[in-house]
């Protein structure tokens, strides 16, 4: 499960059994670092 608060462009994302973290990162293309 994931959730987006677009407030603060954070991801809240579920890592190992029910334990959430908030990520946040730059925006990418989906390709980039691909050859």
């Amino acid at each position: 499960d994931s959730c987006y608060y677009p407030d603060s462009r954070k991801w809240a994302v579920r890592k190992e059994g029910d334990e959430m973290v908030l990520v946040k990162g730059p925006e990418t293309d989906y390709f980039d670092g691909e050859e």
